[in-house]
């Protein structure tokens, strides 16, 4: 069994775990434009999603900088979140650098408005 003491940390080495495998060039084969229906997949059971454009790019400064306490701090603020693989989404926006804004369409997070990684998103459609 867990104490409650080791969960932030758990967290915290999935949370890593999933932005070291997703921090890539930024480049894709798949088009993701506006409109489009993806899933939201990756390396582990979980992806990271932020709560604005702003956070999005302050949390890939710490994972650059495997910074694990920044990270953590923004887990705690609420500024990032998990979602869980296989949750579908609408892309509302890219951009070249600062990843991709979606809506969450079912699960835990659902009608939430977040950004991600190219990288973590399948199209479906």
């Amino acid at each position: 069994m867990l104490c409650k003491s080791s969960i932030p940390v758990i967290v915290l080495f999935l949370l890593c775990a999933v932005l070291v495998v997703g921090c890539g060039d930024g480049s894709s084969s798949t088009i993701l434009e506006p409109g489009a229906t993806v899933e939201i997949g990756g390396s582990s059971n979980s992806t990271v999603c932020s709560t604005s454009k702003e956070n999005h790019q302050q949390l890939a400064k710490y994972a650059r900088a495997k910074d694990k306490q920044g990270m953590e701090e923004m887990l705690l603020q609420g500024k990032i979140f998990l979602v869980e693989k296989g949750t579908t989404a609408k892309v509302l926006q890219t951009t070249t650098l600062d990843g991709i804004e979606i809506k969450i369409q079912d699960g835990n997070h659902k009608g939430t408005e977040c950004w991600t990684e190219r990288s973590f998103l399948t199209r479906t459609e």
